[in-house]
C-alpha cells in the first residue's frame, strides 16, 4: 500500500536550494514520474513530531505545531542543542473516530541525528516526540502557494486523489494524507 502525500512549492524551493542530504533535506529516490505526480521511496528516517487529537481542525493547529517543533530546533530539547531548519515539514491527518482527527506535524531531523548516530535529544515541549518512520513509498504532487488551513490542505489532497485515480493508480491508501 502506498501513502498519499501532497507537496507544496515551498518544500520544492527548499529542496532546490539545498539538494543534498547533508544540507538537511530528507533523502528519497524517484521510483516513477507520472503525469502530474511522482512516486518516491523514502528510507527509514528519524523525525521530531508534534501530535494532537481534536474534534475539528482549527487553523491554529498548524501554527502551534510548527512553533513547538521549531522550538525543538532552537534548544527546547533535553540537551538545549540548536539545529538548522530541515525539509520537508510534514502534516499527517488521520480520522480517529467520526468526531476526532489526529494531526501530527513532523520535521525531518538533520543528518547528524540520523542512524547510526546516537539518539537525538528528547523534546521538552508537551506533545512532541522523536519517531523513526519506516521506509515508505509515497505518491506526491507539487502545487503552488502555501496552504495554511485544513480546508486548503484537504482541497490539495482531493486534487492529488483525482490525479492518481485519473492515472489508474491502484492500491493507494487514501485514508491518510500527509501535507
Amino acid at each position: 500500500m502506498r501513502l498519499v502525500i501532497t507537496v507544496a512549492s515551498v518544500l520544492l524551493t527548499l529542496q532546490v536550494a539545498a539538494q543534498r542530504p547533508e544540507n538537511g533535506i530528507a533523502p528519497y529516490s524517484v521510483i516513477k514520474q507520472g503525469n502530474g505526480y511522482e512516486e518516491r521511496l523514502y528510507p527509514e528516517l528519524r523525525w521530531v513530531c508534534h501530535h494532537v487529537i481534536q474534534r475539528m481542525a482549527r487553523p491554529d493547529i498548524y501554527t502551534n505545531s510548527f512553533l513547538a517543533l521549531y522550538g525543538y530546533l532552537n534548544g527546547a530539547n533535553s540537551e538545549s542543542k540548536r539545529f538548522l531548519m530541515t525539509a520537508p515539514v510534514t502534516m499527517e491527518v488521520k480520522r480517529v473516530t467520526e468526531d476526532l482527527q489526529q494531526f501530527q506535524m513532523c520535521f525531518y531531523l538533520p543528518p547528524s541525528l540520523q542512524p547510526p548516530a546516537t539518539p537525538p535529544p528528547a523534546p521538552t515541549t508537551r506533545g512532541s516526540r522523536i519517531i523513526t518512520r519506516p521506509s515508505v513509498v509515497v505518491l506526491t504532487r507539487q502545487f503552488g502557494g502555501r496552504p495554511e488551513t485544513p480546508t486548503q490542505w484537504q482541497a490539495e489532497a482531493r486534487a492529488l486523489r483525482a490525479v492518481l485515480e485519473g492515472a489508474g493508480e491502484k492500491r493507494v491508501d487514501f485514508s491518510t494524507f500527509i501535507g
